[in-house]
């Protein structure tokens, strides 16, 4: 079909969850890193190398994990803290890409398919045209 006239600095489509939505994949996806061996990972790695950077200490997962293996909380409580440092990172980047980028968000339906979703950002594209991708060619 016809494309609309492209705007000045078209926008990056960028894909967004409801607030709910993404709290309750969140949760998913923290309980099924501890479900999937993050506890015996986070062992392992400590034990190969003892002595890790701050940055990485408070990395997200792993300082929960420690936190759990040290008995200074209960594997409920670092999900918890897990899922939680996990909402406000999600957060963080929202607001990054909103003072950072332009950008016109297709929010994820939960019944859509992935052709449906495809074809919404589609539409985002045929609306205000390529976005130009630097190289270094």
């Amino acid at each position: 079909g016809a494309r609309a006239r492209a705007d000045p600095t078209p926008p990056l489509v960028g894909l967004t969850l409801s607030a709910a939505r993404l709290a309750a994949r969140i949760e998913q996806r923290t309980a099924a890193l501890f479900d999937r061996g993050l506890l015996d990972e986070a062992a392992r790695l400590r034990a190969q190398w003892p002595e890790w950077s701050r940055t990485a200490r408070q990395a997200i997962g792993y300082a929960e994990a420690f936190d759990l293996l040290d008995g200074r909380c209960t594997r409920e409580e670092a999900e918890a803290r897990c899922a939680s440092r996990t909402r406000r990172l999600a957060k963080r980047q929202r607001t990054w890409f909103r003072h950072q980028a332009t950008v016109a968000w297709v929010e994820l339906d939960g019944d859509a398919g992935i052709g449906d979703s495809a074809d919404r950002v589609e539409g985002e594209w045929e609306r205000h045209g390529p976005i130009a991708v630097a190289t270094n060619d």
